[in-house]
């Protein structure tokens, strides 16, 4: 079993996520698991949520860690400050200042052919730098709101609000809004070897008809008590997602009725 990755931002992606286009025979098992017809125009609905967890999955799964980027980002600072001021900051060492002044005025870029006007030059590299600077402040900025959002971060660990929801579970409650918007069924009936009068969720089973679609990178497997993956699992992790998704909601109404008051 492999180790869950840090939490990701997805700047750093080196490669796409795989496309996601089910047959019409796949489509077909689907609207059998579901109960329910799937017509063109929600298909392609389920597809484009479908195409963004793939790549918010894929994020998480390979994309650079908030800590490292923003780590590399302070020592890319620390170095181009340390750049400036050797080549046109006050240098405490005379021998310094001095081969750094004959190297500016003389040997800039092309040894062989010693030329005036070397601290001009300096004086774009340090335009250059300090803008290199800048841009990498502004992405550290970026960064750290990215790392507020985070569940993981131990300061928001007592937070409701600014909760980062997993990529699966953001794609359970936009299939959840969508086929709710469209009148269909979304509940979820967990527990059905409780009472053999309890019907399985179409909902469910539709998820895990998707799921068995996916490549096998972004398939998330529920696994039950007797340590397979099973329905009751699946429906847990389904409700679980509904239920964070209603108490944001609650939270971000309640706080917008007292703002207004």
């Amino acid at each position: 079993m492999t180790r869950a990755r840090r939490a990701s931002t997805g700047y750093y992606l080196a490669t796409d996520p795989p496309g996601w286009a089910p047959s019409s025979s796949q489509w077909r098992g689907l609207e059998t698991s579901f109960g329910h017809p799937i017509p063109t125009d929600l298909r392609d609905a389920v597809a484009e949520i479908v195409a963004e967890y793939f790549h918010a999955s894929h994020a998480e799964q390979s994309a650079s860690s908030v800590a490292d980027a923003t780590a590399y980002l302070q020592s890319l600072e620390r170095k181009a400050k340390a750049l400036i001021k050797a080549l046109a900051g006050d240098l405490p060492d005379a021998a310094a200042r001095n081969t750094r002044d004959f190297l500016c005025d003389y040997y800039w870029f092309n040894p062989r052919a010693p030329q005036k006007g070397g601290f001009g030059k300096v004086a774009k590299i340090q335009e250059l730098v300090n803008s290199l600077i800048d841009a990498a402040r502004s992405l550290k900025s970026d960064l750290r709101n990215e790392k507020e959002c985070d569940p993981k971060n131990k300061k928001n660990k007592a937070k409701n609000e600014g909760k980062r929801a997993s990529a699966w579970d953001c794609m359970i409650v936009d299939l959840t809004k969508t086929l709710t918007q469209r009148g269909l069924p979304t509940s979820v009936n967990k527990g059905t070897d409780k009472s053999k009068t309890d019907d399985p969720s179409g909902f469910v089973r539709l998820i895990m008809g998707l799921q068995a679609s996916f490549p096998v990178e972004f398939r998330r497997y529920h696994i039950g008590h007797d340590g397979w993956t099973s329905y009751d699992a699946t429906a847990a992790a389904v409700s679980k997602a509904q239920s964070a998704y209603r108490k944001y909601v609650a939270a971000r109404d309640d706080k917008s009725r007292k703002n207004v008051r």
